[in-house]
């Protein structure tokens, strides 16, 4: 179980795989639903996660929307086989 450590960190992002991903921004925990796709393939799933959440915070976004990218992106990557990343879709958009 984790406890999130206020003293030492400002945020943390936790995933839960289906049961979705955990934000902590300062003292709050919000918990984000994961999206309901048919998996194919895991692979990539943290690499696709981790660079959606890198380019929410590139442009700019918010901790919360950021991790909304990677989740959008991670549900992209296991709906299809290999390791690939997914064609860039509606839905991705990071404006």
């Amino acid at each position: 179980d984790f406890k999130f450590d206020e003293k030492r960190f400002s945020s943390a992002v936790i995933t839960k795989g289906s049961r979705g991903v955990s934000v902590f921004n300062n003292s709050e925990e919000k918990i984000l639903p994961a999206k309901e796709v048919e998996v194919v393939d895991a692979t990539g799933a943290g690499d696709s996660f981790l660079s959606g959440i890198l380019v929410g915070l590139a442009k700019e976004k918010e901790l919360k929307k950021a991790v909304e990218i990677g989740i959008n992106w991670a549900s992209l990557a296991i709906s299809q086989s290999g390791s690939i990343p997914p064609k860039w879709r509606s839905g991705l958009d990071v404006s």
